[in-house]
């Protein structure tokens, strides 16, 4: 796992903890910073930050693991 998809691990996690303000910020530094990839990941857990939209369920529609 690269640095940027595990800055994105760490914001699912605040996510989950209902830290939705530093949860953005490290979404912030993987859309900056990582890959097209880690970019568009960041885009969505950013944009789940600001609404409140639950990120574990989108992953589930993306059938990729949740972390609950």
């Amino acid at each position: 796992m690269n640095v940027m998809n595990a800055h994105f691990e760490t914001g699912r996690r605040l996510l989950l903890a209902r830290r939705r303000r530093d949860a953005l910020r490290v979404f912030g530094r993987a859309v900056l910073r990582g890959s097209a990839a880690t970019k568009a990941k960041g885009l969505v857990g950013s944009a789940c930050a600001v609404t409140g939209i639950d990120l574990e369920r989108v992953a589930r529609l993306l059938r990729r693991p949740a972390l609950r």
